[in-house]
């Protein structure tokens, strides 16, 4: 008898080892908030860089003239200060939490102001907790992680946040959002050509 019932615990431990976990469902609307609360992060912080101070990248060149060149950028679009903020923006995660609308539907936002903003807190629909903070910290280091290299690329390229370039969010959080939570594409500037093409038309 002690030998069958052995048997079976050691067969049902066999099947446990086995089976391979089944992962919680990802909480979509957090995750969602999340990548959006990451670019919006990022984007403050480029807004707060000193606009005048600039950083040399590439390789010195001289010119026929025996002169050093370089290309200079401004730091807050350089690499070296991109990496910097994604090193520790996530961080901010704990100025964020859950709202919850009439019709239960919830969202996962910043409800701290930022230092000199007086804009009045949303407390009838705000859920503070220390464990939706975690929750929305790791799934933005995961976002994080997952898009550094385009991240920068994407900072770097755009000469400043009003450009003719969609939002980073609708760009990067496709994926975690849907359609109605990311905000509408940036309609294209017309060229020159193309507005004198449309006046001919006329």
């Amino acid at each position: 008898m002690a030998t069958v019932t052995l048997t079976l615990a050691l067969g049902v431990l066999l099947l446990c080892a086995l089976v391979e976990p089944v992962a919680p469902a990802r909480n979509k609307a957090l995750w969602c908030g999340a990548c959006k609360g990451l670019l919006d992060e990022i984007e403050f912080q480029i807004s707060q860089a000193d606009p005048y101070k600039r950083i040399d990248v590439g390789t010195f060149r001289i010119d026929d003239s025996g002169n050093k060149r370089s290309n200079s950028i401004t730091y807050a679009r350089s690499e070296t200060f991109l990496i910097e903020v994604l090193e520790t923006v996530c961080a901010e995660m704990k100025n964020y939490s859950e709202f919850t609308a009439d019709d239960g539907t919830k969202t996962y936002r910043r409800y701290q102001n930022r230092p000199g903003v007086t804009k009045p807190l949303e407390l009838a629909t705000f859920g503070w907790s220390v464990d939706v903070q975690e929750a929305l910290r790791m799934a933005c280091d995961s976002i994080a992680a997952d898009i550094e290299d385009d991240l920068i690329e994407f900072y770097q390229t755009q000469k400043d946040l009003d450009a003719s370039h969609d939002p980073a969010a609708r760009v990067f959080c496709k994926n975690h959002c849907k359609e109605v939570e990311l905000p509408p594409p940036r309609k294209k500037r017309q060229s020159a050509d193309t507005l004198e093409s449309s006046k001919d038309e006329l």
